[in-house]
């Protein structure tokens, strides 16, 4: 038979998960992009298509994104 104490460490373990998870695809690649001037969304889909180790070595890799120059006149 299936133990309270079991139930609440499974459910407790399955919502720092998906905490975890959420970071790791959404929080963290929305920071990095921030950070550096870069697009928001193409940054989750390189987090969510390649790997969240992958796009956070190519994010540091690549940089900042350059600084835009005011139009001269």
């Amino acid at each position: 038979m299936i133990d309270s104490t079991m139930v609440i460490v499974a459910l407790v373990g399955f919502i720092l998960l998906t905490l975890f998870l959420a970071w790791l695809y959404i929080f963290l690649p929305i920071g990095m992009a921030r950070k550096r001037g870069r697009s928001v969304i193409a940054t989750l889909l390189l987090f969510w298509f390649l790997s969240p180790i992958c796009g956070i070595i190519l994010l540091i890799l690549i940089g900042d994104a350059p600084k835009k120059e005011p139009a001269h006149e």
